[in-house]
């Protein structure tokens, strides 16, 4: 996005960094970013939309990337260049494995000459379904799984929700009163989830998506000594995700990585026919199938289906 060094771009960077000093490579991000100092240690770093930055895009021979034609100077000029064939090879890493459907995903829209996906049923159904030459799409797992292990597990549960689009360019009035931040706001006001997490030692850790994170002042007020709400600048998802013993969340990729550490996971979709029908489009995935933990509607059973043991403690 230009403005963090969190996700697969980065991973990447310190992959290339320690591992292949030889390449001549540039990480972009802006110098206010909380993240510049953590990646300029590593290597060479771009002011993002700057007109070095410029310069590079059009000279790169490799341009790499979690967000669509996020390498660009400018939106309009990536939209431009993924439908107009330029020097140099894109490559999409991604930033959540695909299991909704996603009209930019397909190839007439991307445009990517190399997709990178993180797992074989994302593969299958992104080399088959979204008119992809083969070569075109290929399966490695993501870089930054390489940061999922070594872990030091709390008795910690963190609430990571997805985003919905029809949410973002709503005023703070308007949000508070949608039933997304209704359903989250009453889980972090239950007594009883208050009760159980106090008696027990658990904390609780609430992290909006990137995209929700605009409105993290509605969650904050919200905060006591069990719950915390996690902003962008001062707390780091994959350290939030390593150190948890229990992944409550919706409809997020965020999932895989969780599963992927083997640790439990909650699925809250109070929303399912409007996530669905006004966000995103049903896939090859289904949550209640495919998933790797259950998933609830309700705020009471979501509460009774914690993994608790004798003692209190969160298993995993």
């Amino acid at each position: 996005r230009g403005d963090d060094a969190r996700d697969n771009g980065y991973w990447m960077f310190k992959h290339l960094s320690t591992e292949h000093m030889y390449v001549n490579q540039y990480y972009l991000i802006d110098k206010k970013s909380v993240d510049y100092g953590k990646v300029k240690k590593l290597g060479k770093v771009i002011k993002y939309k700057s007109l070095k930055h410029w310069l590079l895009y059009c000279a790169a021979e490799v341009r790499m990337t979690t967000h669509l034609a996020a390498f660009a100077p400018g939106n309009y000029i990536g939209e431009w260049f993924k439908h107009h064939k330029q020097k140099g090879v894109n490559v999409f890493l991604q930033h959540g494995i695909t299991h909704n459907e996603f009209p930019s995903n397909y190839f007439e829209h991307n445009g990517s000459d190399l997709f990178v996906c993180g797992a074989k049923p994302e593969h299958d159904h992104i080399s088959k379904k979204c008119n992809y030459p083969i070569e075109n799409v290929v399966y490695t797992g993501f870089a930054r799984f390489d940061g999922l292990h070594d872990l030091s597990v709390k008795n910690q549960i963190l609430i990571m929700p997805s985003w919905r689009s029809y949410l973002y360019d709503l005023d703070k009035e308007k949000f508070t009163e949608s039933t997304y931040a209704k359903h989250w706001m009453s889980l972090l006001k239950n007594t009883d989830f208050y009760n159980y997490c106090k008696a027990n030692d658990i904390k609780v850790v609430f992290y909006p998506h990137y995209s929700i994170q605009q409105f993290i002042d509605v969650f904050k007020k919200l905060e006591n000594d069990v719950i915390k709400i996690a902003d962008f600048d001062h707390y780091d998802v994959q350290a939030l995700l390593k150190e948890s013993a229990l992944l409550i969340t919706d409809y997020s990729s965020i999932l895989f990585d969780f599963a992927y550490m083997r640790k439990p996971q909650i699925l809250y979709q109070f929303d399912e026919n409007d996530f669905y029908g006004k966000h995103y489009k049903h896939s090859y995935f289904n949550h209640h199938i495919d998933g790797f933990g259950p998933v609830v509607a309700e705020e009471k059973l979501l509460i009774q289906r914690m993994p608790i043991d004798s003692k209190g403690q969160l298993v995993f």
